[in-house]
């Protein structure tokens, strides 16, 4: 879990410069707030940098990042105009059985039932992301959700920031 946390900010990390006050407050304090001014400090800041700043190994990996992003944008694309496409082809009637299907409000328009059902179909998909990457840090780990140790749940739960009392 922590490896793939990693891996996800790998492009950046690689591009830190460690001499930076400004690069390391942003890294280590980013949303705490400033008690003299009450403000929140930035959590993401832009730095520009030089070309010949940034060593290769950094790079290759905000290249390789920027390819995944516009694989995943373009595979999302590809899905929501298929939806779209399949949902534009039905009738009112059937779009409002679908409504009922899926547990949403049935009456109104017919662009109203379609809008209604996109939203609800990228949202599910966006849940179902989530615990398919669950699923696969887990696989990564090589146990079920069971074998774990309370350590390791601890460990998994914290680098997803949920807090966890102990009894």
């Amino acid at each position: 879990v922590v490896r793939q946390y990693g891996e996800d900010k790998r492009a950046h990390a690689l591009a830190l410069n460690p001499a930076s006050s400004t690069q390391l407050q942003t890294l280590l304090f980013g949303g705490a707030v400033n008690k003299k001014t009450g403000e929140p400090t930035p959590t993401v800041r832009e730095f520009k940098l030089k070309r010949e700043e940034v060593s290769d190994e950094a790079w290759e990996a905000f290249q390789e990042q920027a390819r995944r992003e516009k694989e995943a944008a373009q595979a999302e694309k590809g899905e929501t105009d298929k939806l779209k496409d399949e949902l534009e082809g039905m009738k009112a009637t059937e779009l409002k059985a679908l409504c009922k299907e899926e547990g949403l409000k049935q009456g109104g328009k017919k662009d109203e039932l379609k809008d209604r059902l996109m939203e609800h179909y990228k949202s599910r998909a966006r849940t179902t992301n989530t615990s398919d990457k669950e699923v696969q840090d887990l696989a990564k780990l090589g146990k079920s959700l069971e074998e774990l140790s309370d350590q390791e749940l601890r460990d998994i739960l914290a680098t997803r920031t949920i807090r966890v009392r102990k009894n």
